[in-house]
């Protein structure tokens, strides 16, 4: 997966080694989630990011994680 390229520093650094696997947990979306509050809310960066991993890596996801991540864009 390293054509997914993330443009948040913090979400860079966080999904870095994730795919090594080629799965994508539950716990490694909590992770990615708490590297994005880092400021006020989730920036346009960073949704941008998160959007960009659900469709490029989607099928990498457990279903719990794909599930997790999409409730938190939806109410970010």
């Amino acid at each position: 997966m390293s054509d997914i390229k993330l443009r948040d520093q913090g979400l860079r650094r966080t999904f870095a080694g994730m795919m090594d696997d080629n799965q994508i947990t539950k716990a490694e979306v909590q992770k990615l989630i708490e590297s994005t509050k880092d400021g006020p809310g989730l920036s346009k960066t960073e949704r941008k990011d998160l959007e960009k991993l659900l469709s490029k890596a989607g099928d990498r996801f457990d279903a719990d994680a794909k599930t997790s991540l999409e409730s938190f864009l939806g109410a970010a």
